[in-house]
């Protein structure tokens, strides 16, 4: 049996990162792999019971601790006063964890097991020795981290695998009163208002008509205040959830998803579970991340403004074979990247190759290894230092 720690700070949150994981954690086969799954528990706010229940379900074995504050400064991630090493067993074959690739708590104090990193949000890249393999789930992603000084032979490229759960069907239109022959355009997407993204609701605005909807399932309450100075007549809004019943059911029920997303997207869960319901997608460049344009072809839009992204609205509203090609576009692109078994394998067979041959002939240089333990021990006093200054203690 193989042992897998999967160890992150806010892993049972239900954003795309701790997804990635939970999904990972859950699908490894049982028969093969012993998993335990580390995370903070002392945030309610980031802890969800849902996903804490589908990870039981699927015999991942799961290990909290606490922490009082989350401190990232000078390019590491602290972890203050946290209790992971009261609870950590070294026994591990291999850990696996979700980050933006800077040095973090507490990661940096484990140095004698290989590390899977996978990235989802590129900040910057850690040279720690026993990362053994950088997943990216986009080649944007690779691109960046390599250009940011990634060492490429680490390298690996993955993509999300999705799982759609069994689940039980809402009637969404009914709940909002949307007759059958209205076409409903939708977004899901996380409560977070530096994410947020004016262009769908500015681009809806434009072509609204009695026959159209748009309906908002999450995402920040900057979108409705959006809604209510564009006086949309027929916007209405679902609040945060991680209901896979009320997720899914919304997905069903809607006809074309109107992606937005300030800062973009290195790959997306949401796009992916939007393209299993064979949605046809409208996204926008970001001048940050644009992983998510890699998987929009000829199942949706690439719409560089407001203008074109209206445009790209009424073609699908009057064009309804147009938006039934598209549709079948998005399902085939859903089982070319997304498709969990083939997804899963993939991940497998990287887990064994990084156990068979972790650091790939690399060779620890102690005065490096030394060095950069020294410069994060200076960092690290430096942010606390700063955390009790900043409380008056």
């Amino acid at each position: 049996m193989i042992k897998i720690a999967f160890i992150t700070s806010y892993g049972m949150d239900k954003g795309g990162t701790e997804k990635f994981l939970q999904t990972t954690a859950a699908l490894l086969p049982k028969s093969k792999f012993l998993v335990d799954y580390y995370y903070i528990d002392n945030d309610d706010k980031r802890v969800s019971r849902e996903r804490r229940n589908y990870l039981i379900a699927h015999d991942v074995d799961l290990i909290t601790y606490q922490v009082d504050e989350i401190i990232s400064k000078y390019r590491c991630i602290f972890q203050k006063n946290s209790t992971f090493f009261n609870v950590y067993e070294k026994k591990y074959d291999l850990i696996i964890t979700g980050s933006c690739g800077l040095p973090e708590d507490p990661l940096i104090n484990i140095t004698d097991t290989p590390i899977l990193q996978s990235i989802h949000y590129v900040s910057g890249v850690d040279d720690q020795y026993n990362i053994s393999r950088v997943l990216h789930i986009s080649e944007f992603s690779r691109d960046i981290w390599e250009k940011k000084g990634g060492d490429d032979s680490r390298s690996v490229m993955i993509s999300h695998p999705i799982e759609i759960q069994d689940y039980r069907k809402k009637d969404i239109r009914k709940q909002f009163l949307i007759s059958e022959d209205m076409i409903v355009f939708g977004l899901h997407q996380r409560e977070n208002d530096p994410i947020f993204s004016d262009i769908p609701l500015a681009a809806y605005s434009k072509i609204e008509d009695p026959n159209t909807v748009f309906l908002l399932c999450g995402g920040s309450q900057r979108y409705c205040e959006q809604a209510k100075r564009l006086g949309l007549k027929k916007f209405y809004h679902i609040p945060s959830t991680d209901s896979i019943d009320t997720i899914y059911s919304f997905l069903e029920g809607i006809d074309i998803y109107a992606h937005g997303r300030y800062d973009g997207e290195l790959n997306s869960t949401a796009l992916a579970e939007a393209m299993y319901f064979g949605l046809p997608i409208i996204s926008h460049p970001s001048d940050k991340y644009n992983g998510h344009l890699e998987v929009i072809h000829d199942n949706g839009f690439i719409c560089k403004d407001v203008e074109e992204y209206a445009t790209a609205m009424k073609m699908l509203i009057d064009h309804p074979e147009k938006r039934a090609m598209m549709a079948a576009a998005s399902k085939k692109m859903y089982q070319k990247r997304y498709d969990k078994d083939e997804q899963i394998n993939r991940i497998i067979a990287i887990c064994i190759d990084a156990i068979k041959d972790p650091y790939q002939g690399r060779k620890e240089n102690l005065r490096s290894k030394l060095f950069r333990r020294m410069i994060i021990k200076i960092k690290r006093v430096i942010a606390t230092a700063d955390w009790f200054y900043r409380r008056g203690i």
